[in-house]
């Protein structure tokens, strides 16, 4: 018997472990290339899958570095199933299209992704935590386009321009408006430089507005316009010249640099330039502030040389305690929230609460808590989409009240996490 009892503990202690190793959630990941040209796309996929079934969406992490744009395609997410050891497995695939922006070499650490699934045999759901693989993706120039500066890689790229007003027969006083629509397709609009920035001349004032960026994407495809526009206001007579347009960029499909230009033209306002006064010089005021300049030279090359060091100290620890100070985390966390960056936002608003030498109110904590648990869920939830604009709103509302409170809280003399008398019952 007692070879028998060891045999059958022995067969069924190993044998759940085993099935248990078996049964390990699985992640698998698929680059199908690590060089693109900067501007263009590669695809990576996630497949994770379980023995089971997911309790809960798997929360993904940002693949996002600088310089590298990360999107996730139309329906890039779906469920999958696969049979694995005559045993049906269920997950999610999920696709990244990765965009270099620059020329270089762009390393992705290892990121982790969380998930809830039922494990078997168990009533409870079970949460585990899988790593990506560290990734490394080439920005690469083509041959031939090296000089390109911005480098702009496209499929297609074209110039229109539209004039708003009379630019003939002009008089002082007069305006028109030259509007430019750069429209590319393949690539991001982003990379767009402008084109017709304001460049004011005697006589002609120019005012240039906010451009306009539209993105478009199709299978992957990006596509988009850039609209510029600038009014030209003429001020005095005389003849003026607006600049032509130019940009180069890569074409796609020929491999070719090509160029895309419009011809600038001539202005002819009426009326001649104004004289210019004619006026006497006062020597004596010229000796004046000769002299005067000289002493404050003097007085600038003494300061730079004996109290540059002390100034330079100083300046180091305003700006060491600027950024160690409460006001310094706020005013992060409210660039965050405009910036629509829930991870930033988090991490600031932690932070900024921890700097406080008197807690904000802990019903306006808990308000802010249930905002960014709502905004999470918008993200990264079974339904996900962005956010609307108004939750952000409302956490920076309830994020500017927070600081109110402490701030009070503060002038009242209440410090934060204050530990109660040692003695309860006795008199304070």
């Amino acid at each position: 018997m007692k070879p028998l009892l060891f045999l059958f503990v022995l067969i069924f202690g190993l044998l759940p472990s085993g099935l248990m190793a078996a049964q390990e959630p699985i992640l698998r990941m698929d680059l199908e290339e690590t060089e693109t040209i900067p501007g263009q796309s590669v695809l990576l996929r996630l497949t994770v899958l379980v023995p089971t079934w997911m309790a809960k969406p798997p929360v993904y992490p940002s693949f996002e570095v600088p310089n590298v744009m990360v999107r996730i395609p139309q329906k890039g997410s779906f469920a999958t199933s696969e049979t694995i050891d005559g045993e049906t497995w269920s997950g999610i695939s999920r696709s990244y299209r990765i965009y270099p922006m620059t020329a270089g070499t762009f390393d992705i650490p290892e990121r982790e992704i969380e998930l809830n699934y039922a494990e078997p045999g168990s009533p409870d759901p079970t949460r585990v935590v899988l790593k990506t693989e560290p990734l490394r993706i080439k920005g690469v120039v083509p041959a031939g386009a090296e000089g390109l500066l911005p480098f702009i890689a496209a499929e297609d790229l074209t110039l229109d321009e539209t004039l708003e007003g009379e630019i003939e027969n002009l008089a002082p006083g007069d305006a028109f408006t030259r509007s430019l629509t750069t429209t590319v397709k393949g690539v991001a609009p982003m990379v767009l430089p402008p084109l017709i920035e304001p460049k004011p001349q005697p006589g002609l004032s120019s005012y240039g507005a906010q451009p306009v960026l539209t993105e478009t994407e199709n299978r992957g495809v990006l596509s988009g316009k850039r609209q510029e526009r600038v009014t030209y206001v003429a001020e005095n007579g005389g003849r003026y010249q607006i600049p032509e347009v130019r940009l180069e960029w890569f074409n796609l499909s020929t491999h070719k640099v090509e160029i895309a230009t419009l011809d600038g033209f001539e202005l002819a306002v009426r009326g001649d330039l104004p004289a210019a006064p004619r006026q006497e010089t006062n020597w004596r005021a010229v000796s004046f502030w000769a002299v005067f300049a000289s002493l404050v030279v003097v007085a600038m090359v003494l300061l730079f040389r004996f109290g540059r060091p002390a100034i330079l100290a100083m300046r180091t620890r305003q700006r060491a305690a600027w950024v160690a100070s409460r006001e310094y985390a706020f005013q992060q966390a409210r660039a965050a929230i405009h910036a629509r960056d829930l991870d930033a936002t988090m991490r600031w608003i932690a932070l900024w609460q921890n700097r406080s030498s008197a807690g904000p109110g802990q019903l306006t904590m808990t308000d802010i808590r249930d905002s960014l648990t709502a905004l999470g869920a918008d993200l990264y939830g079974r339904d996900r989409h962005p956010p609307k604009g108004q939750r952000w709103d409302t956490l920076l509302k309830l994020l500017e009240k927070a600081r109110n409170e402490a701030r009070s809280a503060a002038k009242d003399g209440v410090k934060c996490n204050t530990l109660p008398p040692l003695n309860p019952g006795a008199p304070a």
